[in-house]
């Protein structure tokens, strides 16, 4: 049986796969801006996808916790 230790200590890794440019552009934006709305609609996509993924990746914790202490 899962401790409450084990539970509170879920690590994941998000592996992104593209090319340099995509890569380029979604972690150093700020450093130089981006002038092509494309550019810049795929990045925000981006980012809204991971935060989406951190918002679900919550909610499943949460609800395993209720399962485990009803």
């Amino acid at each position: 049986k899962s401790t409450s230790a084990d539970i509170s200590n879920c690590h994941f890794e998000v592996i992104v796969d593209g090319c340099y440019e995509f890569l380029h552009d979604v972690t150093c934006s700020e450093k130089k801006p981006i002038k092509s709305i494309y550019r810049k609609t795929v990045i925000a996509q981006f980012w809204s996808y991971i935060k989406n993924l951190s918002n679900t990746d919550q909610i499943l914790t949460q609800l395993h916790s209720f399962a485990h202490n009803p």
